[in-house]
């Protein structure tokens, strides 16, 4: 095996394919404001002066549960750019009932978004697994995941991390406030990954069909 191929270098030519390039751009750029959800949601409830944070926290961890469950019957249903984009759509929302939190001062508002966690995350990330499994049939599905998790959890999560503390120092903690601020700007990065994806993908799932069927 080349040296490239053990390093798992080569996993970076699958980034040929068009749509999985699209993916992987827009999974890296939307776990930046998503690794805002778990510090800086519950920071903003304390904020609000909400008793037992970490009991409303568990909402988002049983919404990844229902969404795993009814995952398997959306996706007998829906293709995968639908879902990814309902994904993002809930992303987009989340962070909106967040500004609303900021505006009008309740945390009814951050709970609801709490509610759309389980779409958001498990729609998006799961469906970009089967997604890079299914590409990656062509060139290397283990290197293919790895690349995936680099993007989304390993480079994506640490950029995000410093993206978000960044601007919770320079909005919320330098003017004693700006929470609606705050979370606006998030808002905006999940809408511009959502108009990224929806506009650059084109469905990965006719081109693999015919790769697949040449290949029989």
């Amino acid at each position: 095996r080349k040296w490239h191929e053990v390093m798992g270098l080569g996993a970076f030519k699958l980034l040929k394919d068009r749509d999985l390039a699209v993916y992987f751009l827009t999974a890296f750029l939307f776990s930046i404001p998503l690794a805002a959800y778990y510090p800086y949601t519950s920071r903003h409830l304390q904020a609000l002066g909400l008793e037992n944070v970490a009991a409303v926290m568990t909402l988002g961890q049983l919404s990844e549960v229902v969404a795993m469950l009814a995952m398997a019957e959306v996706m007998r249903r829906w293709r995968i750019k639908p879902m990814l984009l309902l994904a993002i759509g809930c992303g987009i929302v989340r962070f909106g009932l967040n500004v609303g939190a900021g505006i009008w001062g309740s945390a009814w508002w951050i709970i609801a978004g709490i509610l759309l966690h389980g779409v958001c995350w498990t729609f998006f990330f799961e469906s970009g697994h089967i997604l890079v499994d299914r590409v990656g049939k062509r060139g290397g599905k283990s290197q293919a995941q790895a690349l995936l998790n680099l993007a989304q959890g390993g480079l994506g999560g640490v950029v995000g991390m410093l993206v978000v503390g960044h601007l919770y120092n320079r909005i919320v903690l330098a003017t004693g406030g700006g929470w609606a601020c705050y979370w606006l700007i998030l808002t905006a990065m999940c809408l511009a990954c959502g108009i990224l994806f929806a506009v650059g993908y084109r469905g990965v799932s006719a081109q693999y069909q015919r790769d697949h069927e040449r290949g029989s």
